[in-house]
Order: structure tokens, then sequence, then C-alpha cells
């Protein structure tokens, strides 16, 4: 009888780690962010962009929760209720300082993250550890969603949708996304199977087009 109930207990014992163990450790619900902006061409992130940056990703800080004051009236004038949401700061070692300050490192505050409850992934291309990517950033480090973001490899940039209508066609090459996130680490939540790619020095021809 002594020997059962002790069995008893170390089986209550395990259950309970068991189930502490997968409170502790269970996957988080991944979402991606619902962020929405003004649709932009290439030229008018261009004339919008505080800073306009070629670079390579360098860090990538723990999340943040970043705070956004709003109106829950339809007067948009009386703001009174406060969000969060979940940002990640990335560091980029500039290559090329396309539009504003000539600088060596910038802050990009990349919608996604890791909070207690969920994982948040940005929209388009997801920041990584040594990605190379020119981006379309305000005066404060963030930019307009996925369409401010466009990863760079091997000299080629993949294409938005809205920039693959202002480069000639006979510049623009194809590749497979599986390959970019396979070779390259550089994950998306599009979904289509290839991609458009144009030249680097073409890019940044068109880009500085709209800003001189």
């Amino acid at each position: 009888m002594k020997k059962k109930k002790i069995v008893t207990l170390v089986a209550i014992a395990l259950s309970a780690i068991v189930i502490w163990a997968y409170n502790e450790y269970k996957p988080l619900p991944v979402v991606y962010c619902t962020s929405t902006y003004p649709d932009y061409s290439v030229k008018e992130l261009a004339i919008e962009s505080e800073n306009i940056v070629y670079g390579k990703v360098v860090s990538i800080a723990p999340t943040q929760m970043h705070e956004v004051r709003v109106s829950t009236t339809l007067d948009p004038t009386k703001v009174e209720d406060v969000l969060y949401y979940p940002v990640t700061p990335v560091t980029i070692s500039i290559k090329d300082s396309i539009k504003g300050d000539e600088l060596s490192k910038i802050i990009y505050f990349e919608e996604s993250g890791v909070t207690d409850t969920y994982i948040q992934k940005a929209q388009g291309y997801q920041m990584s550890q040594g990605m190379e990517v020119v981006l379309f950033l305000n005066e404060e480090g963030y930019g307009w969603g996925s369409q401010s973001v466009y990863p760079v490899i091997d000299d080629q940039v993949v294409l938005q949708d809205k920039a693959i209508n202002e480069i000639p066609s006979n510049k623009i090459n194809s590749i497979s996304a599986d390959v970019i996130e396979e070779k390259y680490s550089i994950s998306s939540s599009y979904e289509a199977e290839n991609v458009s790619t144009t030249s680097l020095d073409e890019f940044l021809k068109l880009v500085n087009s709209y800003i001189n």
C-alpha cells in the first residue's frame, strides 16, 4: 500500500512538472504585422524619406514595445488612448548614404518581435544577421511597412511589385523565392514562387534620379 502511494505521488509530481514545462516553453502563436500605410511608388518613397541607405545588418536588439497615441472618437484631434506594438531595433552598418546625413550606422525599427504572449513577424522581408538591404526611412528610423525594405543579394536588389513598373523590363531578372530563403536565409511573408530582381547599380540609379 505504501509503495502504491509513493508511485502515485511520483506520478502526480511528474504530471505537475510536465504541465509546468509545457506552460513555460510552449510555442507562442505567430502573427504578422497588420500596420497599414499609403501605397507608395519608389519615387514617392524617395521623396518622402528622410534617409535612404544601403547597408548590412550587424546586430538585432531585443524587442521593445512602441507606444502610439490614438483617438477612440471620430475626432482625430482628441488623442486620449495609448496602444502598444512590438518593434525590433536593427543596427545597419551603412555602405552608402543615398539620401540624408552621411552616417556610418543607423538604427532601423522593424515592426516585429517576441512578446510574452505572441511572436510578431514583419510583413514582407524579415531582417536577419548579415542581410544587405536598401531602406527608405523617416526621421525616427521607421519605414512605411514592407514597401520600404529592399533586400540585396549578390549585388541584385529584390524588387517590390511597385518598383517593377519603374525599371526597364530588360533590366529585370527572376529568382526563386526558395533560393532567397534557403541560400541567403531571408524569409518573407510573400507567397510568390519567383521574385524579380535588378542590379544594385540600376536600382540606385533609379532612386538617385528622384532625389537629385
